[in-house]
């Protein structure tokens, strides 16, 4: 016992790697996307709706995003430029406005009846200056999730723009696309949609992209005093891509647990990369495949091959 050390909080090298984040041309597509729609507020305001797959990186988009609009507080005055919250599961108006009064800081957001939390809502809004509204894990509004018919729920969200004039953007899975079928005011609402997906390396092109981000993860862990073994050769690419699906959150996952377990007085290795994926998959028993950083290489192509089919 006295051997193990204990610490209860990250390295400083982790939280740096973690604080930073890493665009790319999708990236870029999708803040751009969300600047489109913040531009209608205040006129015929308009919303847009930003899909992919768990990991992809659209929550932290919409993060880097409203850091970048956000407005300092002043000795007179609080903003809340861009609001963000989770849509809840099962939603009903009411949950949507307990979790839009809670992100404004009211003291009591459940409390009231629906026609009390919406004006309160809506004076909280307009006072901290709302600018841009975001829904995430918006696929929460389908019916064969939320198990009801969720046309109250789209309504609300359409009057919200209307009556405020504030853009709303609906995050989540590809499947949520389905939103306001057969509602076609609603779907005029959210013409515009920015998919984001996985990386690939099926093509040139594509291991080509996926190589410049890995590169600067590679970058980013220099910059934060840790050393590392390239990853962009042709295996580590291909290492990473099937160690994490190709989603950037896989991918960060294992450089996290790699800075936490190894010793980074040294170079981090392939081996240190292998620890990080064993003890970075949630539920080895449905690992789709063995640890791709002991693999050979041609038992790499041959899994990228499969997985390509």
């Amino acid at each position: 016992m006295n051997n193990i050390q204990l610490r209860t909080c990250r390295k400083t090298e982790t939280d740096a790697f973690l604080s930073k984040t890493i665009t790319h041309p999708l990236f870029q597509n999708a803040f751009a996307a969300l600047a489109g729609a913040h531009r209608t507020h205040g006129n015929l305001a308009k919303g847009v709706m930003l899909l992919g797959p768990s990991g992809v990186g659209k929550t932290t988009v919409i993060k880097y995003y409203a850091r970048s609009v956000a407005r300092s507080t002043t000795d007179t005055h609080s903003y809340k430029t861009v609001l963000h919250i989770n849509t809840p599961p099962s939603a009903t108006i009411k949950d949507v406005l307990s979790e839009l009064l809670f992100a404004l800081g009211d003291p009591a957001p459940d409390k009231g009846t629906e026609r009390a939390m919406n004006q309160r809502f809506r004076k909280l809004a307009l006072a901290l200056k709302v600018e841009l509204l975001v829904l995430d894990e918006v696929q929460h509004l389908l019916p064969h999730n939320a198990q009801k018919d969720t046309r109250t729920v789209s309504n609300f969200i359409k009057n919200l723009m209307s009556d405020l004039q504030i853009p709303v953007v609906l995050c989540g899975l590809e499947e949520a696309s389905q939103i306001g079928r057969g509602h076609a005011e609603f779907k005029r609402r959210f013409a515009a949609t920015c998919i984001l997906r996985p990386f690939s390396i099926q093509t040139d092109e594509d291991r080509d992209y996926f190589a410049q981000y890995m590169l600067k993860c590679e970058k980013m862990l220099e910059s934060v005093g840790v050393k590392t073994i390239s990853l962009t050769s042709e295996q580590m690419l291909e290492r990473f891509f099937l160690s994490s699906e190709g989603k950037p959150a896989l991918i960060s996952d294992v450089i996290e647990q790699a800075l936490e377990n190894a010793d980074l007085s040294s170079t981090l290795t392939v081996t240190d990369y292998a620890k990080a994926w064993a003890f970075a998959v949630h539920d080895p028993l449905e690992a789709r495949v063995s640890n791709p950083f002991h693999m050979r290489g041609e038992v790499l192509k041959r899994h990228i091959a499969k997985g390509s089919k």
